[in-house]
């Protein structure tokens, strides 16, 4: 596990600009990158930062040492749903607020057509929460639907 490239930290605040989050909230040395058959970011406290940097004869990476933020795969950033939850609180672009129903089916996997979305919604890519703040996953708005791109739900339907 190494600190992150500035193409890694150049992805990921392109991500956080994208949902209007700031940017600068990135402390220096915090966002840690591990590298395999996709490079992977991590968020991580100071003491375990600190921790990492002192200790790299250890000679393997350890698994997991903080928040998953999200992989970079193919020059493009995929969130995780950490990621999004982290965020979610702070965005001020790029989200959209289901009521109870529709939150449930989002919940279950399903996409939102446009009657059940609230007007004025963009094009792309979004955040999506209920209407009590909670956050929810992340879906693409294609003019006719939000289509349901990943969704905490998923955690309990993959391994029923």
């Amino acid at each position: 596990m190494t600190p992150a490239s500035e193409e890694e930290l150049l992805l990921l605040k392109r991500e956080l600009e994208h949902f209007g989050v700031d940017a600068d909230l990135l402390e220096e040395g915090r966002i840690m990158s591990k590298k395999g058959n996709y490079n992977e970011l991590f968020l991580l406290t100071p003491c375990v930062s600190e921790l990492l940097r002192s200790i790299d004869d250890v000679g393997k990476d350890p698994s997991y040492a903080g928040l998953k933020l999200g992989e970079i795969v193919g020059g493009r950033f995929r969130s995780s749903l950490e990621f999004g939850s982290v965020i979610h609180p702070l965005a001020k672009e790029n989200t959209v607020y289901l009521d109870e129903r529709s939150s449930q089916l989002f919940l279950f996997g399903r996409d939102i057509f446009k009657e059940n979305l609230p007007d004025g919604i963009s094009l792309g890519r979004k955040l999506v929460g209920d209407l009590s703040g909670n956050f929810l996953g992340f879906g693409i708005f294609n003019g006719r639907m939000l289509a349901n791109i990943i969704d905490k739900g998923g955690y309990l339907r993959k391994y029923q």
